[in-house]
């Protein structure tokens, strides 16, 4: 038997490389382009959305507030880290 902790996914690093840097998701900076990406009918079958979601057009009120209720959900987890 081991006493090897699993990893704490509350916990987002930024990882930098010579081409790239992955953070956190940040909502003052990352809002507009999460939405764009969110409404991309390639990128929401590529990421294996739901069934339906990438023929959808419009984003309307109720995208909207998952979207603001995901963010919040994972802002406060973040926090708790």
């Amino acid at each position: 038997m081991t006493d090897e902790r699993a990893p704490d996914f509350r916990f987002k690093p930024t990882l930098s490389g010579d081409k790239v840097v992955l953070r956190p998701f940040i909502l003052d900076l990352d809002a507009d382009a999460l939405r764009e990406m969110l409404q991309d009918p390639d990128a929401l079958r590529l990421t294996g959305s739901s069934p339906g979601t990438a023929e959808k057009s419009g984003w309307d009120e109720h995208d909207e507030a998952q979207f603001r209720d995901w963010v919040r959900h994972s802002q406060s987890a973040s926090r708790q880290a």
